[in-house]
C-alpha cells in the first residue's frame, strides 16, 4: 500500500479577504506543522523564540541559512506554501548592514502607533534618534 498526500484540494468554500475566521484557520492549520518545526530549530539555551505569530503573519528566528531551508520544506510536507513575494529574509551579524534597511524597522510606523498613546512618545522619539544616527554612519553617534 502506498500513502500519498495531495497539496492541492480545490476549495468548495472560501472566506473572504479580511474575514474574522482567516487568522484562526491559519493559525489552526499552521500549528501542526509548527509540532514539526520546533524540536528542529529550538535550542533550550536561547530563551528567544523560534517564531512570532500574530493573527496571519508568522517571522521564524533561526541563527543559520539552513534553518530558513529546513522550515521551508517542512512547511511544504503540511501542503503550505511560503508566499516568495511577501517573503524577507533578513541577516543580522556583526559584520552586516542588512539591518539599516529592513521593512521590520519601520520608523515611521512606530511613530504612528505612538501618536494615539503619550506616553510612547518619548521612547519612539529616541529609538528613532538612535536609528537615524546610525544609519548615518557617524562615529559619535549611538548603536541600536
Amino acid at each position: 500500500m502506498e500513502l500519498t498526500t495531495q497539496c492541492h484540494l480545490p476549495p468548495t468554500h472560501r472566506t473572504p479577504q479580511g474575514d474574522s475566521l482567516s487568522p484562526v484557520l491559519f493559525i489552526v492549520y499552521l500549528e501542526h506543522a509548527l509540532r514539526d518545526i520546533r524540536p528542529v530549530q529550538n535550542d533550550k539555551q536561547e530563551p528567544v523564540p523560534a517564531e512570532i505569530i500574530y493573527a496571519d503573519d508568522i517571522d521564524f528566528i533561526g541563527k543559520k541559512d539552513a534553518d530558513v531551508n529546513s522550515i521551508e520544506k517542512t512547511l511544504k510536507t503540511h501542503c503550505l506554501k511560503v508566499n516568495v513575494d511577501k517573503t524577507e529574509h533578513t541577516s543580522v551579524r556583526k559584520d552586516s548592514e542588512d539591518w539599516k534597511t529592513t521593512k521590520k524597522a519601520d520608523l515611521d510606523t512606530l511613530r504612528l502607533i505612538a501618536e494615539d498613546r503619550p506616553k510612547w512618545n518619548a521612547l519612539v522619539a529616541e529609538i528613532r534618534k538612535t536609528a537615524e544616527a546610525a544609519r548615518s554612519d557617524d562615529p559619535a553617534s549611538g548603536r541600536l
